[in-house]
């Protein structure tokens, strides 16, 4: 009877720890992607799926009469599937916070629920069990899961190929083969995870399977048509500037450029992120592990450690990773399985129990600390939260705003439906929302000039201290001093 609990005690226990911020405002660590497709299901509600081709809209305020393009506000880095999903939630569920957590806490759910199914095609049992559990409480799952969206899909996406491809391994046939494809094909369409899968398991299968080699190859080729099926559809959004694709190439070419710091500054800060999201507990039983594991003479092991590629970005886009915390995320699934391993191996030895206790004890200490820090620390976008509060309170929904100051703009944006212009000083460049196409080339001159002529058409000029701003740059001090032109 115990037995038959485990797994749902297991899996109402995540529940309960993913929904802790069911309520709670954007206000912590990585939440601003939550804010970012909340924006992006209310413009779907407001405009509607066709006017953008259902992609994705960058912009805020009441109307699109600011905007001189609608293209050029199009969200393209990613296929637009999970913003559409998150979309059926807010319309359903009424718009809050809530309705945009929901559908992710869902999907970090169905992700651990496909894992167990993985686990348990890799693992004996009750080895399957502590895999599914070391995955449902370890930071970089159960925190950074319901909170950043893409992610936890692409993760998704990736679990269902191999999921499929197992269930093609243990029975061949042009059925299954097709359903593999099918999966690879949606996987692809979640997020970018889902493409390194697909690749993972057409090297495993030629390399561990003398029957069929190169039939698993339709998983990559199913990939390649998922992307070039999206190439397409950007080019469709825009076929005569082609915004969409352009800043789509762009985006990937700026991830993949050098990480902003040398290389062994770079290893250091990841080393530390994997000590603190995946814990040293857990890392050290994934080392035991690894090192226990016969890859040549088990495909099991093989399989498991294969799945280390899921987390590529790593490799290919070190300037994204060093920005973002989150994206090992992929590793998740491969290191629970071998710290399932680890566990078993300590269990062998004399005295092993003991020892396999004390790891996981230490893994749920460092694991609820960590937690609770990721859920109870301040600091991140209060400021961003503050300044879009100030904005709904001193001003009316058809203003708009110029603005000289640091923010979130999704954040800002998911709580202040406000037309807000960002003048970046810093990079000589205007920001319209989050846009395709910015402003290049604009200095304090350009944008004196620009302001000094009749019917510029801002209501509010905002910055963080007017008096400190004032006394370092000059255009400040002539818009302080302009009785038409309020400031806050």
């Amino acid at each position: 009877m115990v037995r038959r609990l485990r797994i749902p005690i297991l899996f109402v226990s995540a529940a309960v720890l993913y929904s802790l911020r069911l309520n709670a405002p954007f206000e912590a660590e990585a939440e601003e992607a939550l804010a970012q497709y909340g924006l992006y299901a209310r413009n779907y509600d407001r405009f509607g799926y066709v006017l953008s081709g259902f992609a994705p809209l960058n912009l805020a305020g009441p109307t699109l009469e600011n905007y001189p393009s609608v293209t050029r506000q199009i969200y393209a880095h990613r296929p637009p599937v999970v913003s559409l999903v998150v979309s059926v939630f807010y319309k359903i569920l009424g718009g809050e916070e809530a309705s945009i957590r929901v559908p992710v806490i869902l999907a970090t759910l169905a992700a651990l629920a496909l894992f167990r199914a993985v686990a348990r095609r890799l693992l004996d049992p009750p080895w399957d069990v502590a895999a599914t559990a070391l995955l449902a409480f370890v930071p970089v799952f159960a925190y950074y899961g319901p909170t950043t969206v893409h992610q936890i899909f692409g993760l998704l996406g990736a679990l269902l190929i191999y999921w499929a491809y197992f269930r093609w391994r243990e029975a061949p046939g042009r059925g299954r083969r097709w359903a593999l494809a099918g999966a690879v094909f949606a996987a692809c369409w979640l997020d970018w995870p889902a493409f390194y899968a697909a690749g993972a398991v057409a090297v495993l299968h030629a390399a561990t399977s003398r029957e069929g080699r190169w039939a698993a190859w339709v998983a990559p080729a199913s990939a390649a048509a998922a992307a070039g099926a999206f190439v397409i559809y950007l080019y469709a959004l825009d076929p005569a500037e082609t915004l969409p694709l352009r800043s789509f190439f762009a985006s990937g070419a700026g991830h993949a450029g050098r990480a902003p710091v040398g290389a062994a500054a770079y290893l250091a800060s990841e080393g530390r992120e994997l000590a603190v999201n995946f814990t040293l507990p857990l890392l050290a039983l994934a080392a035991l592990g690894a090192a226990r594991l016969r890859p040549r003479g088990d495909w099991r092991g093989a399989a498991i450690l294969s799945m280390l590629a899921w987390g590529a970005d790593e490799l290919l886009f070190r300037n994204m990773c060093w920005w973002h915390r989150y994206l090992t995320l992929p590793w998740a699934p491969a290191a629970a399985l071998l710290g399932a391993v680890g566990l078993r191996e300590l269990a062998s030895v004399r005295r092993g129990e003991l020892l396999a206790g004390a790891a996981v004890l230490a893994f749920a200490a460092q694991a609820f600390l960590v937690l609770r820090q990721r859920h109870t620390f301040r600091g991140y976008y209060e400021v961003d939260r503050g300044f879009a509060e100030a904005l709904v309170r001193n001003t009316e929904p058809g203003d708009r705003i110029l603005a000289r100051l640091a923010h979130d703009v999704h954040l800002r944006s998911f709580y202040a439906d406000r037309f807000v212009v960002t003048y970046r000083d810093d990079l000589r460049m205007l920001l319209l929302q989050y846009v395709n196409a910015p402003e290049e080339g604009v200095d304090d001159a350009v944008l004196m000039e620009r302001l000094g002529r009749p019917g510029h058409g801002f209501s509010w000029f905002v910055t963080a201290s007017d008096a400190a701003a004032g006394a370092r740059f000059g255009w400040i001090r002539r818009l302080s001093g302009d009785p038409g032109f309020p400031r806050r």
